[in-house]
């Protein structure tokens, strides 16, 4: 199946695509854009955006991570420090997703 998600993937953009490669879809196709244009990219493609409802029992965490919000859940801090971590020495987004795939 193919995804789709914004640019510059950090937090819930990486997590999401490692829990549907994990326990959705054993080969997806990743398409990473501008946040305009996921919705269209989505209907033109065939594909489902990466905030799909099979995705929400981790809701708070990655919430938590991708915010301000990082006392939202005693993960969040964690994991918001290890995605900029990797989002800094990554080369792209599929880069990005490799490193933090690993973790």
């Amino acid at each position: 199946m193919k995804w789709v998600t914004c640019e510059k993937a950090r937090v819930d953009r990486i997590a999401c695509p490692w829990l549907i490669s994990r326990f959705i879809d054993k080969q997806p196709t990743f398409l990473f854009v501008p946040k305009d244009q996921v919705m269209s990219v989505a209907e033109r493609e065939g594909a489902i955006p990466v905030r799909h409802s099979a995705l929400r029992a981790l809701a708070l965490i990655v919430r938590g991570a991708d915010t301000e919000a990082r006392q939202l859940t005693p993960e969040s801090a964690g994991l918001y420090a290890l995605a900029t971590g990797s989002q800094a020495q990554a080369k792209d987004d599929r880069d990005n997703m490799v490193k933090q795939f690993a973790a």
